[in-house]
């Protein structure tokens, strides 16, 4: 299954803004809450058969999206799990050139979308490991 990516807009039927119940009628799916880590102070929402997870804001409100490769994420029929970490890095600075990175990951705030990996952001035989998706201000 693929989920289409529309920036700063929405990840497939998950729209940013929409709430935690409409996030969970909107994708159809079996979901588990847990904390991200130790420090979070809102659930985060895991659909581990749509291969992603949702985050919220501390009012409830889907803030962004981060996908594995079950979910197959495509922007202008661009597949990211298809590319290399070092492929999709390139593609995202043609996309934004003030792209920020770093030795796993790659970060665009004008599209609001960031990659990782964890073979390195420069790797050329490896895959993606995630991408996010996320709403202006996210990062």
């Amino acid at each position: 299954m693929s989920f289409i990516v529309i920036p700063k807009t929405s990840v497939g039927p998950v729209v940013f803004g929409q709430n935690r119940e409409q996030v969970r009628v909107a994708a159809k799916s079996p979901v588990t809450p847990f904390w991200k880590t130790p420090e979070s102070t809102v659930q985060t929402d895991a659909f581990d058969e749509l291969g992603f997870h949702v985050y919220y804001d501390e009012n409830d409100r889907c803030v962004a999206v981060e996908m594995w490769e079950e979910s197959d994420p495509v922007l202008d029929d661009v597949h990211f799990f298809s590319m290399t970490p070092k492929m999709a890095s390139s593609w995202l600075s043609q996309m934004d050139p003030n792209m920020t990175s770093d030795s796993v990951s790659a970060t665009s705030n004008k599209i609001c979308i960031s990659i990782y990996s964890d073979a390195g952001i420069n790797s050329e035989n490896e895959k993606l490991d995630s991408v996010i998706v996320f709403v202006d201000g996210y990062y």
